[in-house]
């Protein structure tokens, strides 16, 4: 005989207590949830006709985020060409002024010095200037595939053709200067980069950062020139000579200084517009927040008043299930 508690029989109490517990699970995950996510579970609920707003929202933030990423991509950019830029200049250092003193006190043995120290500069230069970011090189202009140079070895070997053997300095003087000028052997055979600029980036301010710095660049030029004049000493090489080749070292590095002040002056604009779009973000996180955020410390005591509430529903439905063994024992 059925135990009527109540006016119920016991199996009716017990799967009223376990639906009641199953409904207090299913409450206290989604509790636990938004005390996890900070945020509503049920979305469609909560926000009810404002869905559309939240949704505009939500594109907004997903747009600046992409736009980080470009933005990220861009800052990455002009930090590795100020790199190598400054490895250009910094590797050289006062090299000019120490050839000035070594070829006219030093005798040979200070010449010697000189060009094969020209000559590691040089490879130090042609190094830096094919850098890559992405596998893209940072001095091609728009070749997005090739280098910005040819090994520093072709280079040499290059000059040494041109030069055909001849070591006075009249020649060596002329030849270089052949090499070097507005399409000659430099310019069509040791910078293999494109004939174009790179493509710029519009920032999402407007601001535009263009990418026109190559390794043609008339200051890198002349740099190069410099140093090559010093790696191919004629053998009656007299001071003015020397002096020449000093002078486009100086003035190449101080091209390339300013080449980096306008690198600076750009990377300063990308800073602005992940500034402005980290604030624009934030704004929007908290609009965000104030259609689908919770509050932690009420989810936080809700978490607690469901944990309580469930133990006390297991207590008590264990304890129903013994008397109802008793009873029919």
């Amino acid at each position: 005989m059925t135990n009527i508690v109540n006016g119920l029989p016991d199996f009716v109490r017990l799967s009223q207590f376990s639906r009641a517990i199953q409904t207090s699970r299913q409450e206290l995950d989604r509790v636990s949830q938004e005390f996890v996510t900070g945020r509503v579970k049920d979305l469609v609920s909560s926000l009810g006709s404002r869905a559309g707003e939240y949704n505009t929202i939500t594109k907004a933030i997903d747009d600046i985020d992409r736009a980080g990423s470009r933005l990220s991509i861009t800052s990455n950019r002009l930090s590795q060409i100020d790199i190598a830029l400054k490895s250009v200049r910094t590797t050289i250092g006062e090299f000019e002024t120490r050839a000035l003193v070594d070829t006219q006190i030093n005798g040979e043995v200070g010449r010697s010095q000189t060009s094969a120290t020209a000559r590691s500069h040089l490879e130090s230069v042609f190094t830096s200037l094919n850098s890559q970011q992405g596998g893209r090189a940072l001095f091609a202009g728009d070749d997005v595939t090739g280098v910005a140079l040819t090994d520093v070895e072709t280079f040499l070997a290059s000059v040494e053709a041109a030069l055909g053997g001849a070591t006075d300095q009249a020649t060596i003087d002329t030849t270089i200067t052949a090499f070097f000028a507005d399409g000659g052997t430099f310019d069509t055979s040791i910078y293999t980069g494109g004939d174009g600029e790179a493509a710029s980036v519009r920032l999402p301010d407007g601001a535009v950062v263009d990418y026109s710095i190559k390794a043609d660049d008339p200051s890198i030029k002349t740099l190069v020139e410099g140093l090559t004049r010093l790696a191919f000493l004629p053998a009656d090489v007299d001071t003015p000579y020397v002096e020449n080749a000093a002078t486009q070292i100086v003035s190449g590095k101080t091209g390339i200084a300013s080449l980096q002040a306008d690198v600076g002056r750009q990377t300063n604009l990308v800073s602005l517009a992940e500034g402005l779009a980290a604030e624009e973000k934030r704004l929007l996180q908290e609009n965000e927040n104030a259609l689908v955020g919770i509050d932690p410390f009420e989810a936080a005591s809700n978490v607690q008043r469901l944990e309580v509430q469930l133990q006390a529903a297991y207590q008590l439905t264990a304890r129903l299930g013994r008397l109802s063994l008793l009873n029919v024992l």
